[in-house]
């Protein structure tokens, strides 16, 4: 849906310093010439619709079109379909008589009032037809869970695309250099200057302002997700790069929090470290999952307040661990 205008905000304001709240952080003392502070930054991106028929992903599928309430048949002419010698109805005239009506309104379906109407006369009946309960349970059941169906394969195909460059865009930076305060950056959010809204270009040419000025890009799995989707997003929004990393784990360049910590066993999410490292969020109600939510509600601040909650949680963890695993 289309992101709702915000009021005029200051997007680059400082807000307040986010420290970790770990006993050890306190008895640690990071490197204290700029220049070699780790810069601590995370992004959050949302699927690239407006370039979907080029991603060759699996069509979502068409929602059901069903009858009116007054179209077709009514539920006595379904369930007790009328026959020309005077006999009673059998399952398989049951079926027939929904089949006809089918192939009548064809592509449309039955609605489940009906469905539900059908369902209910045949259970008032002195002898009801385990057959008949059937085909409308069964009808009810399929358009119950066609929402579901829907859904569900919306939410996969924004899952890929959110975590493919090629398929995404940023919405949000957060960032700090070392102990500096922790800004972010929020697409439709108005830029401090009042020069209007700020754009994906501009997050990703303030990315590549500020890693001039600072020692590794540090992050949790950013060698595998964050820089890989900068560089692509760099090069769809025409934004020149300042700097060439040395990728390599082991280069100096980088900081990856995740990768460093489990360089040869399954890696855990960051929500989970969060949580077994005992580093308080200031944002529990929000987690990756529900950032398109909110950008396409227009929420754009509370995705701000997302992105510098993670930075402040990438930066905990390392001071947690300084003089252990960097």
């Amino acid at each position: 849906g289309p992101v709702k205008q915000q009021p005029a905000v200051v997007a680059e304001a400082t807000p307040t310093p986010m420290v970790a709240t770990t006993p050890t952080a306190a008895t640690k003392t990071p490197r204290t010439t700029r220049k070699s502070q780790p810069f601590f930054f995370d992004l959050e991106t949302v699927p690239d619709l407006s370039r979907a028929d080029l991603y060759d992903l699996p069509p979502i599928p068409e929602p059901a079109v069903y009858m009116a309430a007054d179209e077709g048949p009514t539920p006595s002419e379904l369930v007790n379909p009328a026959k020309a010698d005077g006999k009673a109805a059998t399952i398989e005239d049951v079926k027939a008589a929904v089949a006809a009506a089918l192939a009548k309104a064809s592509p449309k379906l039955l609605n489940r009032n009906t469905a539900e109407a059908c369902l209910q006369l045949e259970r008032r009946a002195a002898k009801p037809r385990k057959g008949v309960l059937d085909i409308f349970t069964e009808m009810i059941d399929a358009i119950n869970n066609e929402s579901t169906v829907i859904a569900d394969a919306i939410t996969a195909r924004n899952k890929a695309m959110s975590v493919c460059p090629e398929m995404n865009k940023i919405i949000a930076m957060g960032w700090a250099i070392g102990e500096d305060p922790i800004q972010s950056l929020v697409v439709g959010m108005d830029h401090s200057d009042g020069s209007g809204p700020i754009t994906e270009a501009d997050i990703l040419t303030k990315f590549w302002s500020l890693v001039g000025h600072a020692g590794p890009v540090c992050g949790y799995n950013v060698l595998n997700f964050d820089l890989p989707t900068v560089f692509v997003r760099s090069v769809f929004n025409d934004v020149n790069s300042k700097k060439k990393f040395d990728l390599k784990p082991w280069g100096g360049d980088v900081l990856d929090l995740m990768a460093t910590r489990f360089p040869k066993s399954s890696a855990k999410s960051l929500d989970w470290m969060t949580r077994v490292n005992e580093i308080e969020s200031e944002v529990p109600d929000v987690d990756g999952s529900k950032v398109l939510a909110l950008y396409e509600a227009g929420e754009l601040a509370k995705i701000g307040e997302y992105v510098r909650d993670d930075v402040m949680i990438e930066r905990a963890f390392w001071r947690k661990y300084l003089g252990f695993f960097w």
